[in-house]
């Protein structure tokens, strides 16, 4: 028998329950059936939202690297290099690249009329 002290009213359906059944998934509560139905739908629209865009971002690089290969430009990088844009030379990191401009190309990136850089 359900006293004051060993009642739970649901918050979700409103139904009076015991201690024991006072969670939505312990008990007949249609809310909780709602909800983890709306989870679901939810999840699946998420991971066609997330496959749509992981396709966009494959074609667009696809494409930023065919267009860099016909302007005569590297198609690609390794992981984490930066390449310097006057003389093709690769760094680390950024901050390699910048003091390698700096230091070796201080004249604002001039080239020579055979594209290697005119700074050595």
């Amino acid at each position: 028998s359900l006293t004051l002290t060993n009642r739970v009213t649901c918050k979700a359906c409103g139904r009076i329950t015991c201690m024991r059944h006072r969670m939505p998934e312990s008990h007949a509560c249609g809310t909780h059936q709602r909800s983890k139905q709306r989870l679901a739908t939810a999840a699946r629209s998420a991971t066609a939202r997330l496959s749509a865009g992981a396709a966009r971002l494959t074609a667009g690089a696809s494409r930023n690297r065919t267009a860099r290969a016909q302007a005569g430009g590297p198609a690609s990088t390794p992981a984490g290099a930066e390449r310097c844009p006057q003389c093709g030379a690769t760094f680390g990191d950024v901050h390699a690249l910048i003091a390698h401009v700096e230091a070796r190309h201080p004249g604002g990136g001039k080239r020579k009329k055979d594209g290697s850089c005119a700074v050595q």
